[in-house]
């Protein structure tokens, strides 16, 4: 029987620790984790990590997605705030911006979803950070209705667009974060 080395056991065979039948290698011999835990001695060995973190892949997606809303926020309000009255010559801006929003949308939920499960990066910060946009976008809206700003009717609309995307983005961040991490809030009414 060929022996094939165990990565949990240091150094022993899989055949030695008792994982597979004795008399072939196909068959995977009935244990629970519990039996396999006590034969192998998982915190004497020095190849398995004790505290296991997630992929850096998946960092750099949570943080990708952190960094987008919040250059989405700080452009939109330099945009919005300096060149507030500019209003485009041709009607294919409007189309732009509406294919914008879309890749927004697309990028932050392949950043949500492939890091929600593993990382906890994905909590607190984007759950925060995805409604800067909306809040930057209530902050001009404020200022534009207060006659402070100018908008013209193709900054009204990024505007009204950029407000719900990110709110949409923002409650799909904490819909995924309740159901996905099972991370919920709970009140007793005491009945």
């Amino acid at each position: 029987m060929p022996r094939y080395m165990c990565p949990l056991s240091g150094g022993a065979s899989c055949a030695a620790l008792g994982l597979f039948h004795s008399r072939s290698f196909g068959s995977i011999k009935l244990s629970t984790f519990k039996n396999f835990l006590e034969k192998v001695d998982i915190m004497a060995s020095p190849a398995v990590p004790i505290i296991q973190h997630a992929h850096p892949i998946k960092r750099l997606e949570a943080f990708a997605s952190i960094g987008l809303a919040v250059s989405l926020a700080i452009g939109a309000g330099i945009f919005f705030f300096k060149f507030g009255a500019w209003e485009p010559a041709t009607n294919v801006w409007y189309y732009l911006l509406a294919w914008l929003v879309l890749g927004y949308l697309a990028a932050q939920l392949i950043a949500l979803l492939s890091t929600a499960i593993d990382s906890r990066t994905i909590g607190f910060g984007d759950s925060v950070c995805s409604i800067l946009p909306a809040i930057v976008g209530a902050i001009v809206g404020v200022e534009a209705l207060q006659g402070i700003i100018k908008l013209s009717t193709f900054s009204q609309n990024a505007l009204l667009l950029m407000i719900c995307t990110s709110a949409l983005e923002a409650l799909i961040t904490l819909w995924v974060r309740f159901t996905v991490n099972r991370k919920t809030v709970s009140f007793d009414t005491g009945t």
